[in-house]
C-alpha cells in the first residue's frame, strides 16, 4: 500500500516538473487561510510623500518572505472602506493591524 501511495507521488510529481507546473499562491493562501502579504492604501501614489514611504516598504520587504500589495483610496472614505473590505477577504488585513488613516 505504501508502495503504491509512494509510486503515485513521484508520478504526480514528474508530471508537474513535466508540465512545468506552477502554484496558485493566491490558492494556497486561501487553503492556509493567511497570506505573506502586507496591504497598504494611500490616498494618492503621486504625492512624493506616499510614493517615498512605499518605495521604503518595499526595500525593507524585499529580503523577506512578504510581499506588498499597494491600493490608492484617494480622498473618498467609502474607497477606503471598500478597499479595507478586498484585502480583508484577501486575508491581507486582519483586525488590529490597522494603525492610522491619514486623509
Amino acid at each position: 500500500m505504501v508502495g503504491k501511495r509512494l509510486a503515485r507521488i513521484k508520478n504526480v510529481i514528474a508530471l508537474a516538473e513535466k508540465l512545468n507546473y506552477q502554484p496558485n499562491i493566491m490558492a494556497i493562501n486561501l487553503l492556509r487561510r493567511k497570506s505573506n502579504t502586507i496591504g497598504v492604501i494611500v490616498p494618492q501614489i503621486t504625492s512624493h510623500f506616499y510614493s517615498a514611504i512605499i518605495t521604503s516598504i518595499q526595500d525593507v520587504l524585499s529580503n523577506t518572505a512578504f510581499n506588498l500589495m499597494v491600493s490608492t483610496s484617494e480622498p473618498f472614505p467609502i474607497k477606503f472602506k471598500t478597499t479595507l473590505q478586498e484585502f480583508y477577504e484577501s486575508y491581507i488585513y486582519k483586525p488590529p493591524i490597522l494603525l492610522g488613516i491619514c486623509w
